[in-house]
């Protein structure tokens, strides 16, 4: 039905652009025509041009050389003058009664009869009207008079070209021109293409009639009589017929559509058939492997009849049914009903979707979300349109072609001209086909009716792109905000809670089927400005629809604030380390704690921070004790020997952010600290160490070198490298060394050195 009144309503417009056309081209070619005619095609011009008049002679005899023989006519007398046939246009009956003072090469004045009538001629195009020399006699003599005739081109003369190819040249020329003009004129006006083809072929035509009726009349009167009409109606043909050429040839048919692509995750074939294969390898089935080789594949971990190896199999071969469908109510939106909640697919056929409300119908632009539950895993399709089967079912229900138990669907209901059938009722089919191929042999099928009558609700806002009451960045002024709207509408925004007429800012919306969003809404955009630093700006916003009535909403739905933003001021780090330092550890790699506290941004500094090496184009890395939380952050990072450079970077909710770089060096030392030298020193034992360390000794020949370092005796270091110690010449000293890092000696029964101080007075 839509398509046969879609063609109906672009016959009627080609129809009325071939009206106006020939109208148009008529009118213009008539006018033209008009205006050469009174110049030079005045039917008694040539007789007035004598002097004479034109009177019926029908009933007289002409002599050989066209003259009357008598000076009476019907009563009419010619007398003093001659009857001269010919110069009173195409009526036959009439000739021109010459008087004989006229049938000189003087006019009484004495003056060249042909600079008399000269003044008569009229230029067009270059051309005088006169452009024939005839020799008229009478009995008095012979006079010369130019012939009154029609003007003609001479464009073609200078060039050497004849009319007949210069005339169409010209008219191809002029109807080109003619045409684009119309065309600037169609895209000035804002017309659409179907109107700008049509008035492209109206000056199309008018250029090519006027030119050729203006310019050619010899050629288009000799046009006229081989067809039997006059020039005017030729060159008019001619326009009218190219107008509705180039009408026809350059309209196009342009319908709009849209083309949704569903990107579904892949899917093995249906049933089990495969499932074996995963059986009979060198190397154990897995489960993936079993999944992959049918829908209906079932896979076991352990199978006690397969020696406890992994087993996949076909579950349930002989599985010849159909799902069975149930509607889900536990998803139906509230205020909605079904009218069968207990309705199973088979043998039902499906059930009635109704609100709590009037007649049960829904209304325009309202959303509706219901669903199905199934006896089995199986997945399901819908469509509008009453399908056979299961496959010619374009859409997944709910937008995943996953098997489940429960499927659910949300629609926006449209207006009625639109996807609601001509009944007003909309309807849902559908199918479902389990894990082994089996799918319903029917439809079910969800049918909901939309109420009738002029469109009395206003526009909905469902939700905004931005959250009501989010933080903005510092330094930020404005902000692009979509508004989701449940219908096509126009929307508007202001300062102040006023009317929708007084609101001074418009946003841009869509209000095309075609335009609506993956929410199921309507999309209006705005740019809001005005955003103060770390105070909260308010945005009132109201949508009027497009229907007649111009329903608006009366108030934004979440007065009494309307859509707020909440400025902020600039998150800061305050702190970040290690920074222009050495680490140092014994063990390789070396583990390096990164610190940040942050100050500032939309929540007082809570903030999260992350980490990536200068230089690196890489992601950041989160610390691991960092979230919005709190203002303090940590990680820990191992590192090899060396310099390093890195970044640390924090953001906060409402999108601000710091960077602060820093700069450290890892020394690892995994070597045990050795002993220089030792030796005698005012009385006591000094020992020297190559680096920073802490020494112990035992005297115990028992233990030897095989204590514990915690277990030692401390000798006494005033700078961690010169040691010194009792110089006692009775027992061995073994010593053990520490650095600062905890490096000793590496085997628990070994020590740094052994030591026994010799009597003085023996050296």
């Amino acid at each position: 039905m839509k398509s046969k009144e879609k063609k109906f309503r672009k016959g009627m417009v080609a129809m009325t652009q071939i009206f106006i056309l020939v109208i148009g081209i008529f009118a213009f070619t008539w006018l033209i025509g008009g205006i050469t005619s009174v110049s030079a095609s005045d039917e008694s011009s040539s007789c007035t041009v004598l002097g004479g008049t034109c009177i019926d002679a029908s009933s007289l005899d002409l002599n050989k050389n066209g003259f009357l023989t008598s000076s009476e006519v019907q009563g009419k007398s010619c007398s003093g003058g001659s009857f001269v046939f010919g110069k009173c246009g195409t009526n036959n009956k009439n000739s021109c009664c010459v008087p004989t003072k006229a049938d000189t090469s003087k006019d009484d004045s004495g003056k060249d009869i042909f600079e008399t009538i000269k003044p008569l001629g009229v230029e067009i195009l270059g051309k005088k009207v006169f452009d024939k020399m005839l020799p008229v006699k009478t009995s008095a003599g012979t006079a010369t008079i130019p012939e009154a005739g029609n003007p003609e081109s001479n464009s073609g003369a200078i060039l050497g070209i004849p009319d007949y190819v210069m005339g169409p040249l010209a008219a191809i020329a002029a109807g080109y021109a003619a045409n684009r003009i119309f065309k600037s004129l169609a895209n000035a006006v804002g017309a659409n293409a179907d109107w700008s083809n049509g008035l492209q072929g109206i000056g199309t035509g008018i250029g090519v009639g006027a030119t050729l009726g203006f310019g050619f009349p010899t050629l288009m009167g000799t046009i006229g009589g081989w067809l039997g009409t006059t020039a005017f109606l030729a060159s008019t043909g001619i326009g009218i017929v190219v107008g509705v050429v180039v009408t026809l040839f350059t309209s196009s048919t342009t319908e709009q559509g849209t083309v949704v692509y569903y990107c579904n995750q892949w899917q093995p074939i249906t049933g089990g058939k495969n499932c074996e294969l995963c059986n009979n390898k060198e190397v154990p089935c897995s489960e993936y492997q079993c999944k992959s080789l049918g829908q209906a594949c079932n896979f076991v971990q352990s199978d006690p009849e397969n020696k406890g190896e992994p087993f996949c199999y076909w579950e349930n071969p002989d599985d010849i049914d159909a799902p069975i469908i149930k509607p889900n109510s536990d998803v139906l939106t509230v205020g909605y009903t079904y009218s069968d909640p207990e309705a199973v697919s088979p043998p039902d056929k499906g059930v009635k979707i109704n609100t709590n409300k009037g007649d049960g119908c829904l209304s325009p632009f309202s959303k509706v979300t219901f669903g199905v539950t199934i006896n089995e895993a199986a997945k399901c399709k819908i469509g509008f349109d009453k399908q056979t089967s299961y496959e010619n079912l374009g859409i997944f229900m709910g937008g995943t072609d996953f098997p489940r138990f429960n499927h659910t669907q949300t629609l926006m209901i449209t207006e009625i001209n639109q996807t609601v059938g001509k009944d007003n009722f909309v309807s849902v089919s559908v199918r479902c086909q389990d894990l082994n191929g089996n799918s319903n042999p029917s439809n079910f099928v969800f049918e909901m009716c939309v109420q009738k009558g002029p469109d009395t609700t206003a526009p909905i806002i469902y939700e905004t792109s931005i959250v009501n009451g989010a933080k903005v960045p510092f330094g930020v002024a404005n902000a692009n905000v979509n508004f989701y709207v449940n219908e096509p509408a126009n929307c508007r925004w202001s300062f102040a809670d006023r009317d929708y007429d007084k609101m001074e800012n418009n946003m841009t919306c869509a209000t095309e089927g075609s335009q609506m969003n993956l929410r199921l809404s309507y999309t209006c955009s705005a740019n809001l400005t005005g955003i103060k630093t770390a105070e909260k700006t308010s945005y009132y916003v109201k949508c009027q629809d497009l229907s007649p009535q111009n329903n608006t909403n009366k108030d934004y739905y979440l007065k009494p604030e309307g859509y707020t933003l909440q400025g902020s001021r600039a998150l800061v780090i305050t702190e970040a380390s290690p920074n222009a330092t050495t680490i140092y550890d014994s063990t390789s790699p070396a583990s390096v704690t990164f610190n940040a506290k942050t100050l500032g941004g939309t929540q007082d500094g809570k903030a999260m921070c992350f980490y990536r090496e200068v230089g690196s184009t890489g992601l950041y890395t989160q610390f691991d004790n960092s979230d919005y939380s709190s203002n303090t952050h940590s990680t820990i990072v191992p590192f090899e020997n060396g310099e390093h450079s890195y970044s640390i970077k924090c953001n906060d909710r409402g999108g601000n952010s710091d960077t602060q770089i820093i700069n450290f060096n890892v020394s690892i030392d995994n070597k045990e600290p050795l002993i220089a030298r030792a030796y005698y020193e005012d009385n006591q034992l000094k020992i020297i160490t190559n680096e920073k360390a802490e020494c112990v000794y035992s005297t115990s020949i028992d233990t030897a070198c095989k204590y514990n370092f915690e277990d030692g005796v401390s000798i006494t270091s005033y700078d961690q490298i010169n040691h010194l110690a009792e110089w006692n010449t009775d027992e061995d000293l073994y010593i053990k060394c520490q650095d600062v890092y905890g490096n000793q000696p590496a085997k628990p029964n070994e020590c740094s050195i052994i030591l026994r101080a010799q009597n003085r007075n023996n050296l």
